[in-house]
């Protein structure tokens, strides 16, 4: 039965992936210079969430889980945020595809917790900014076990409401 849920979970990544690519065209996926008016890099977090981040889009059109699998399985460094249109905002910085910090409207926070929130938004951005990682808050986790836990969470979480 663990055979199964590995190649189940497996199987969902590799389509995701799939999806993702034929949804965007290859603008979307290659790195954007940065301005020249930038000298500092903290100004990069200041842009618009689709001015110079690698990857971007809307959670209308890929969902976040896709956004990360593509991120994990390509081993990106960077961070990732996530901004609904009321204002809430997620990040999580990665190291070679593992998560190894995380923020919730600006507080640090357990990684998968902040993933559980994220999943829920189905409207809002993303953009991710390829760049060295952050020291570690936490121990790297691997976004695919992230993922299967807090879909799992969240599934007994919304049973046990409805």
């Amino acid at each position: 039965q663990r055979w199964q849920h590995f190649l189940l979970a497996f199987s969902f990544i590799v389509l995701a992936i799939s999806g993702f690519a034929l949804k965007f065209p290859e603008s979307h996926l290659a790195p954007r210079e940065r301005s020249p008016m930038s000298s500092r890099a903290g100004d990069l977090d200041e842009l618009e969430p689709h001015e110079g981040a690698g990857i971007n889009g809307h959670l209308s059109e890929v969902s976040l889980s896709t956004v990360m699998a593509m991120l994990e399985i390509e081993r990106h460094s960077g961070r990732l945020k996530v901004a609904t249109d009321d204002g809430m905002l997620a990040s999580f910085e990665l190291s070679e595809g593992s998560v190894v910090s995380s923020r919730l409207s600006e507080n640090d926070a357990d990684p998968l917790q902040t993933l559980r929130t994220a999943l829920c938004w189905k409207q809002g951005r993303f953009w991710f900014r390829q760049q060295p990682a952050e020291p570690a808050s936490f121990a790297p986790r691997s976004i695919g076990s992230l993922l299967l836990e807090a879909t799992r969470q969240n599934d007994e979480s919304f049973a046990n409401v409805g």
